[in-house]
């Protein structure tokens, strides 16, 4: 497999818009072609729309808030020539939407390659994904299936606004597996280890200056908490300060996202949340937090990871705390580990939702070489 290969499919992926506006996603069309590229290259892939999946309706990690018509999850498995672990590789094909479209000094959906970046809405977060898991499997079909135990990977709508029913899905349709990596934006080619659950809740009540008050004063004590926690620390919070103490209201109510960290029950913390405010207030919560995750810095999973990055870069790749993200969902209906580890562009310009949204090239090309690697050295 060429690894400009890996380059003409995401600009090909760029070009066909999938935009998820938080209520439904337009991920069809993407979604057939990826599925069409993938038995195009002799590859054992399925598309499956999610209302189709027999009871997920009732599935206990669906979010009831969500449009799924016509949202496909595409699979393919691939089985290697002696015995090993089932490792599972995920991405989402939705994107944000684009905004403003002055904002852009090229077409969102252009996936020109430019000065060494590949541009476009989807580029960094999350269609890179797409395309190096899709490469990797066919480049391992091309050597003869050389590699221990078997490979599956997912391809799912509804990721972006805290959707995560297209990685729900996959589980809800039979998938199993021993390991999972997420391809996710926003990494920097960093390891992410453990990942933040959490909600929103809405709160009506009369007096909106102290509910806002009550939300703040709770948001710094997740903060605390937080700041404490030997997987994420002070260090980590710079990632989220921007939206960490955002307040929304619409009409006479105030939203918040609440932070769940590993180990906590998300129950506790609905009860002690709606016990600060006036007895006249009212809440109504998210159907399904996202959901938290810790694997241990010493697990097979992020040593072998480690492994297969230093030896396709020569650099070590660090293992920190995430934002939230599918991460704890493959970790608890999925009852599989799962790290997150990508190639966006954090904190940087074009990054993931971004107007002006790139991926470098070359570091595309090291995820899929590197990812390569990892699935050839699970014995």
């Amino acid at each position: 497999m060429n690894e400009k290969t890996v380059t003409e499919l995401l600009q090909d992926l760029i070009r066909i818009p999938s935009e998820n506006n938080g209520v439904t996603g337009y991920e069809n069309d993407v979604q057939q072609y990826f599925f069409s590229w993938l038995k195009n290259h002799d590859l054992d892939a399925k598309l499956t729309y999610i209302e189709d999946i027999p009871g997920f309706d009732e599935f206990p990690g669906r979010l009831l808030e969500r449009n799924l018509r016509n949202r496909p999850i595409v699979t393919a498995r691939l089985k290697g020539n002696r015995p090993g672990k089932t490792t599972l590789l995920l991405a989402h094909a939705d994107t944000v939407p684009v905004g403003r479209l002055e904002d852009w000094e090229r077409s969102p959906f252009s996936g020109d390659l430019a000065d060494g970046f590949i541009c476009g809405r989807g580029a960094s977060d999350d269609k890179w994904g797409l395309a190096v898991m899709g490469c990797v499997m066919a480049g391992l079909k091309e050597e003869g299936c050389d590699f221990p135990g078997e490979l599956v990977i997912a391809s799912v709508p509804d990721e972006e606004s805290g959707g995560g029913n297209g990685t729900v899905a996959v589980f809800a349709s039979g998938i199993t597996a021993d390991e999972a990596v997420y391809l996710d934006g926003g990494s920097n080619q960093t390891i992410w280890r453990a990942g933040l659950g959490g909600g929103y809740c809405r709160v009506t009540g009369k007096d909106k200056e102290a509910i806002r008050r009550i939300m703040l004063e709770f948001k710094e004590k997740i903060k605390a908490k937080l700041d404490a926690h030997a997987s994420f620390g002070p260090e980590f919070f710079p990632l989220i300060a921007k939206q960490f103490y955002l307040i929304s209201q619409k009409g006479d109510a105030l939203s918040v996202f609440l932070d769940v960290l590993p180990g906590e029950s998300e129950a506790e913390l609905k009860r002690e949340f709606e016990s600060l405010f006036p007895q006249d207030c009212s809440f109504r919560w998210m159907s399904r937090f996202l959901k938290a995750a810790d694997i241990p810095e010493e697990s097979p999973l992020v040593v072998n990871l480690k492994k297969a990055f230093a030896k396709v870069t020569g650099r070590e790749a660090s293992s920190i705390g995430g934002v939230q993200s599918d991460q704890g969902l493959v970790v608890t209906f999925g009852h599989t580990p799962c790290v997150l580890f990508g190639c966006g562009r954090r904190g940087l310009p074009g990054s993931s939702h971004l107007p002006n949204e790139v991926v470098e090239e070359a570091r595309l090309f090291e995820m899929y070489h590197t990812f390569f690697e990892f699935v050839k050295g699970q014995e």
